[in-house]
């Protein structure tokens, strides 16, 4: 293209006017996401996370709000209530779920945590060799993972 044509520019969905784009080099974003921000899984962890006293049978208890709402909505449940008891049966389908990675020697605290969170790592059969030999019976294969998704249907 050459002459006129040259320093035509379309506009259209996705391309707007040259006057309303970011000039090169400049953010639109400058100042960024402010420090000290959190997101809504972080609130919402540190939320359900926080202890409460309930009195229960005149005994005094210490539970979390995450604990609180799960007795609540297994005595909903227990009661009759159809949206409880769907709701139970909901969470109590997945029981234990897995982490495809190729990253080697997680550590063992990292790999403890997966396991109270029910998360089992699925790794390729030589990375096992770079994990502790405590942390190696948990791991799974890919080969032993695809034998347990076979087997859920």
């Amino acid at each position: 293209m050459s002459g006129p044509d040259k320093d035509r520019y379309e506009v259209g969905y996705g391309k707007p006017p040259k006057s309303g784009q970011f000039q090169k080099g400049k953010s639109g974003n400058p100042r960024g996401r402010p420090k000290g921000a959190r997101g809504l899984k972080t609130d919402l962890k540190a939320e359900l996370g926080e202890r409460v006293t309930i009195t229960e049978n005149g005994r005094t208890r210490k539970l979390t709000k995450q604990q609180l709402m799960v007795k609540q909505l297994t005595a909903k449940a227990v009661k009759g209530d159809m949206r409880a008891i769907s709701k139970l049966a909901e969470a109590d389908r997945i029981m234990e779920k897995h982490l495809l990675t190729l990253e080697p020697a997680i550590s063992r605290t990292q790999t403890a945590e997966m396991q109270a969170q029910k998360l089992r790592l699925v790794l390729p059969k030589p990375l096992h060799a770079t994990f502790h030999e405590e942390q190696r019976g948990w791991i799974l294969d890919v080969a032993g993972f695809l034998q347990i998704a076979g087997s859920c249907d």
